[in-house]
């Protein structure tokens, strides 16, 4: 197969760095191999829509992963039982997280969910991974931390029901940093593109609680079907 100038993708065409990246690299968090992307077409001309549309997911489905969020926090001073969510202001990024999550989402606090980019079946196992790092400091001893993923509905004037995923628990000691992942399924209910929002919660469980929190994740749709 020739890519020395395909149909429509000639020099200074809009697809043309598109087809240069799949022709020369190998970025396996966009592109698993590269020969997976160009085993997509079959001619030897190939037209810039051939190229948009196979590596959009346009031949049967998308192209994963698909990043969520990538993000980072502090909880300064945490209280025991209480999950922490977001800030009062900026919600899931920006600022230190001070509000806690309740079995509902206020439609006040609804910017401390993050808006899912596609949609997952219903029942699809290990659908999205979320992994990240939790340092603690000032606990005498080890305190006992549980990062929970949940999703909720949007909603424009009710509280939303938060549904819990699945969570991890973590022993950590002060000045000691806990590297950890989630896998998490989609659950009963299918999640839908932009109105199933993610979240996220810190919350420390032990009677021993640290006098700071400090975290970085990200969360990845692995799988949508």
């Amino acid at each position: 197969m020739s890519f020395t100038d395909p149909f429509g993708c000639g020099p200074g065409s809009p697809c043309r760095e598109i087809l240069n990246q799949i022709s020369t690299y190998n970025i396996p968090k966009y592109y698993p191999t590269a020969n997976d992307y160009l085993s997509c077409f079959t001619e030897e001309q190939i037209p810039c829509s051939a190229i948009t549309h196979c590596i959009s997911g346009g031949t049967g489905g998308s192209v994963t992963p698909i990043l969520i969020v990538s993000n980072s926090t502090y909880i300064s001073n945490p209280v025991k039982n209480s999950k922490y969510i977001g800030n009062k202001n900026t919600g899931f990024s920006g600022g230190g997280w001070d509000i806690t999550a309740r079995s509902t989402m206020r439609v006040s606090n609804q910017n401390c969910g993050v808006p899912l980019p596609h949609s997952i079946n219903s029942s699809v196992s290990n659908a999205i991974n979320v992994c990240g790092n939790l340092y603690v400091a000032g606990n005498a001893t080890t305190s006992t931390v549980i990062i929970t993923v949940s999703v909720f509905e949007c909603s424009e004037s009710l509280d939303a029901t938060i549904v819990d995923l699945n969570s991890t628990t973590l022993s950590c000691d002060s000045g000691t940093n806990e590297c950890w992942s989630i896998d998490v399924d989609s659950g009963d209910s299918a999640l839908t593109e932009c109105t199933t929002h993610l979240l996220i919660s810190i919350q420390v469980t032990s009677d021993v609680v640290p006098t700071s929190i400090k975290s970085s994740y990200k969360a990845t749709i692995e799988k949508v079907s």
